[in-house]
């Protein structure tokens, strides 16, 4: 019974048979093989991952050619003819056929005035656009040794002049249909490499590394304003004072000692008494009225009187 609607099946064909299908160029990637990391992001977008590194070319408005020498489709153009399909999101691309090619690069040819064709030695990936034939080659897999086929794509007829995919800026024949006419190919452009964006505390100035110290103990340390200076010599500790030691009381000393400044105070001569001043009746030494005056003259008698 057919599955997916298609009458061929990868079983039915036949190892080294070659189909040629014509388009235009829609994506490709043909020079460099999808391995790594690009591998792995690509996987996530595919019904089933690749395991091996490989290239891959999309063509629109494909067509198979049929062998001149057989015109009669063979087994295997049919089956290429069965799997072509339209692009969801690029309608406009008309009948696409993608495959994707393991193990060695395709030779790619470039079509000269006498419309013969010569490797092209460019290492460039080929312009989206470009009219194209494919040359596929069956093989048996190993993979499936139930019989399934694998297909290849042995080469890459290029049937017009040449141009090159460049990541960004304007195509040549763009700029030619503005008289601006280009020589060789256009180099790749180089991508621009963005710095990260910081946080505040990522843009403040760090703090100046600690200066280790030379053999001579100094170092060097650069200020704010670029200037070269002295690096700050840590401070030493001072050493703790040392502390008086507490005397030693002794009683007997402290006695004698006490003893002699009272035999000193002793022997300084004693100054000779001064005869009190006559103090007027009525008037006490203090120079205020006798109190027993005032207390006379409350009646009260005072003591002799």
């Amino acid at each position: 019974m057919p599955k997916h609607n298609h009458e061929i099946e990868a079983e039915d064909l036949t190892p080294g048979a070659v189909v040629m299908i014509q388009g235009t160029i829609t994506y490709s990637q043909l020079r460099t093989p999808i391995s790594g990391q690009q591998l792995v992001e690509r996987n996530k977008f595919r019904k089933h991952p690749a395991v091996m590194p490989y290239t891959t070319i999309t063509i629109g408005d494909a067509a198979v050619l049929p062998n001149p020498a057989n015109p009669e489709p063979t087994t295997e153009e049919k089956f290429v003819a069965e799997r072509l399909y339209i692009p969801a999101k690029h309608p406009e691309h008309g009948l696409s056929y993608t495959v994707d090619s393991k193990g060695s690069l395709p030779q790619i040819l470039v079509r000269n005035e006498q419309g013969h064709y010569a490797a092209d030695t460019s290492t460039e990936e080929l312009a989206n656009g470009l009219n194209v034939t494919l040359v596929l080659r069956f093989y048996a897999s190993k993979k499936y040794p139930d019989g399934k086929r694998g297909v290849s794509v042995a080469q890459v007829l290029v049937n017009e002049p040449v141009r090159y995919y460049t990541r960004s800026g304007v195509e040549a024949d763009e700029l030619a249909a503005r008289g601006i006419v280009i020589d060789g190919p256009l180099p790749a452009a180089t991508p621009i490499t963005e710095d990260p964006v910081q946080t505040p505390e990522q843009a403040a100035p760090a703090a100046p590394a600690p200066v280790v110290p030379t053999g001579t103990g100094t170092g060097t340390v650069i200020d704010e304003n670029g200037f070269a200076g002295p690096a700050p010599v840590a401070a030493t500790p001072a050493p703790a004072p040392a502390q008086a030691p507490v005397p030693v009381s002794d009683p007997a000393a402290e006695q004698i000692a006490r003893l002699k400044a009272e035999l000193a105070r002793l022997e300084q001569p004693t100054p000779a008494p001064q005869a009190p001043a006559p103090v007027a009746a009525g008037t006490s030494a203090m120079g205020s009225s006798n109190p027993w005056d005032e207390m006379d003259t409350n009646g009260i008698v005072a003591p002799g009187h």
